[in-house]
């Protein structure tokens, strides 16, 4: 014969429930469902209630029932293990806790003494606690991409990007074809627009035809009451610049409402192309006319 206190040492069963606790006068919740750890003693069929302390709840949590034999009914009984299943309400001292889940061992010994252990239950979520902790979660806020402006401006920086262009003006009276030279700063996304001036051109020595300054593809997206005389443009009226992916030799430029024609470029622009966006091919335009034939005698 072997006591049960020495057969049953240290051996519990552990159930896991819950039980919903009602919130009277609340704008917020109207119950709380609070989880619990149910134990059972096979030593001497003693019963422990236990519940999970949750961070800043407002409530006494931790043990809710200290161990001793649970009483069944007003005759004196108390429960035993075979009163316990999966999906099914405990009534202890007025509260009914709802029993869904057990562990290995548990399933494993009841199984053992013959009896069939129900399906698991889930244990609902707390609408209060979801609610709060929705409130209290890190927000996800689209952030820069890594190549942001600092990263441009360390690696960018005193990086220029040079095409060669022509201003075909003539379409119209008096106009002629142009040179120009067109800078764009990688840095910052500025682009700048310089004459090429030539001797005897008749024009005077100004250098710079377009100052250095972000270029929107479409100056005409944006508000007709935009002061255009004293005001430039910036990012809260025009959204679409023009970037290097939109600069090529052969490509047409519009910039104010002048095509600039990209013939060539320098040997730095090249090694730029060909890096970041893989062209080879840079074949130059030959924008110098056909020389004229005249009649013969």
């Amino acid at each position: 014969f072997v006591p049960a206190t020495v057969a049953f040492d240290k051996k519990v069963l552990r159930f896991f429930g819950y039980f919903q606790q009602t919130v009277p006068e609340s704008p917020n919740e109207y119950y709380r469902v609070r989880p619990v750890k149910i134990l059972y003693y096979l030593e001497d069929d003693s019963l422990e209630i236990l519940e999970e302390v949750q961070e800043n709840s407002g409530i006494p949590q931790g043990k809710l029932i200290r161990r001793h034999r649970f009483p069944k009914n007003d005759q004196g009984e108390t429960y035993n293990f075979r009163d316990i299943n999966l999906g099914q309400n405990l009534s202890i001292y007025g509260k009914v806790f709802r029993i869904c889940d057990c562990d290995a061992f548990t399933r494993e010994w009841l199984e053992s003494e013959g009896i069939y252990v129900n399906e698991t239950e889930l244990i609902p979520r707390d609408p209060y606690l979801t609610k709060r902790n929705q409130a209290a979660e890190i927000k996800s806020y689209k952030t820069k991409p890594d190549f942001d402006k600092l990263k441009q401006y360390v690696e960018m920086d005193r990086k220029v990007l040079r095409f060669y262009a022509v201003w075909n003006d003539r379409s119209q009276m008096f106009g002629e074809q142009r040179e120009f030279i067109i800078h764009y700063y990688l840095v910052n996304d500025t682009m700048e627009v310089r004459e090429v001036h030539k001797a005897n051109d008749g024009r005077d020595p100004f250098p710079m035809l377009i100052t250095r300054h972000k270029i929107p593809k479409d100056r005409y997206d944006i508000k007709g009451t935009f002061p255009h005389v004293f005001l430039e443009l910036t990012e809260t009226e025009v959204t679409n610049y023009y970037k290097p992916s939109d600069l090529m030799i052969g490509k047409t430029v519009n910039i104010y409402g002048r095509n600039f024609l990209l013939y060539d470029c320098d040997m730095f622009t090249k090694t730029f192309y060909t890096k970041n966006f893989g062209v080879n091919n840079f074949q130059s335009i030959n924008i110098q006319d056909p020389p004229n034939e005249y009649a013969k005698m």
